[in-house]
Parts: structure tokens; C-alpha cells; sequence
């Protein structure tokens, strides 16, 4: 898994360079449905491969830009697929096995940072999501079983010490929620219990001025 990140990572910083050049940056952020792509042969351009099954598809916009590109084996999606700003830059980066989402998927900003890096098996989140600010601190990090939070959501200072952390059991908020302040003291901490509050608040002798306890509503 490690070596199979570091090619994809190698991958970004090759397309990055390519399409450095490039006058036109996007600045936008591309919507659920632009990530995510269609399944459908049918709205793809569609190019066989001599020798072989795998079949090269292309989406382009409005404008002719290439937008998503991959490939198909037998009407599915399979392999690596790349989504492209306007510009051609690369926004996302997912794997498909047998038409699914599996493995690796990351999401880079309009400048080539890495806003998002998760795993993938079956077309459900399992294992570790991880945000990004600037490519390179870590804002959150969340574990997914089977497409729903199980364990502890940690979020960070720009900084890089936890601020927040929250237990998850199935999607819901189940456990503790604590806060810290920026030297990693524990400043409040609350017991919940499928999704209610039953205890807890600042702890005894904390100085919690100025930190924002946002308390989650269950999920």
C-alpha cells in the first residue's frame, strides 16, 4: 500500500509539471458529481485497445476540455482514473475494480495539493480519511468502516496537536468527545451515548478561554 501511494503521489507531481505551463487555473472547487463520474459507458468517448479487451475513455466538457479519463473492461470501470480541471489539471484520482471504487482516492487542489487522501474497498470508505490544508497540514482525520464512522475523528491546530477528538460507532457519536488546547492539554471532555450527551464539561481548573467547544449532534 505504501509503495502503491508514493507511485500515485509520483504520478501528481509528473502531471503537475506537465500541465504547469497552462495559463488558465481553475479556482473553483468541482462539484460531488464531477468526482465522483459516471459508470456509463455511454457518456464517455470510447476507444478500443488493440490486443486487448480495456477500452481508453474520455469525457470532455462543453468546451472540448477533457474532464475524466480511464478506462473499461467489459462496460466497467477498472483501473486508475484521473479527473482534470478545466485547465487539465488533475482534481481527483480514484481506483475501480469490477466497476467499484477501490483503493486509493485523492482529491488535489487547483495549485496540486493533496486536499484529501482516503481508502477505498467495494465503493465504501474503509480505513482512514484524511483533510489536508495546503497539501500538507493535517486538518481531520476520520476512520470509516464499510462507509460509516467507527473509532476516533481527530482534528488538528494548524499547528499540528489535536484540538478535537470524537468517538464514532457506526456513523453515530458514541464515547468520548474531548478538546485540548494548542499544548495539548485537555481543557473539556463529554460522555456520549448513541448520539446524546448523558456527562461531562470543561475540566476542573482548565483555562478554556478562547477555545471553541462545538459540541457534535450526534453524528
Amino acid at each position: 500500500m505504501k509503495l502503491h501511494f508514493l507511485f500515485i503521489i509520483s504520478l501528481i507531481a509528473f502531471i503537475s509539471c506537465k500541465e504547469g505551463a497552462k495559463t488558465n487555473t481553475a479556482t473553483s472547487t468541482p462539484t460531488d458529481n464531477s468526482v465522483q463520474g459516471s459508470g456509463d459507458m455511454k457518456d464517455f468517448e470510447i476507444a478500443d485497445i488493440s490486443g486487448s479487451n480495456y477500452k481508453r475513455a474520455t469525457k470532455k466538457d462543453e468546451n472540448g476540455h477533457t474532464i475524466e479519463e480511464g478506462f473499461f473492461l467489459d462496460g466497467k470501470k477498472t483501473g486508475t482514473w484521473f479527473n482534470y480541471y478545466p485547465d487539465g489539471r488533475v482534481v481527483a484520482i480514484r481506483s475501480f475494480i469490477d466497476g467499484k471504487v477501490d483503493g486509493t482516492f485523492i482529491t488535489i487542489d487547483d495549485r496540486g495539493r493533496i486536499l484529501l487522501q482516503a481508502l477505498y474497498r467495494d465503493n465504501f470508505l474503509n480505513g482512514m480519511v484524511t483533510e489536508y490544508k495546503n497539501g500538507s497540514r493535517r486538518m481531520k482525520e476520520t476512520f470509516y468502516k464499510d462507509g460509516k464512522k467507527n473509532g476516533v475523528q481527530r482534528e488538528y491546530f494548524e499547528l499540528g496537536p489535536p484540538r478535537k477528538e470524537v468517538d464514532y460507532k457506526d456513523d453515530v457519536v458514541d464515547g468520548k468527545v474531548k478538546f485540548f488546547n494548542d499544548k495539548s492539554v485537555l481543557i473539556a471532555e463529554y460522555e456520549y451515548k448513541n448520539g446524546q450527551k448523558v456527562g461531562g464539561g470543561v475540566v476542573s481548573g482548565a483555562d478554556s478561554t478562547g477555545l471553541n467547544i462545538a459540541l457534535p449532534e450526534g453524528k
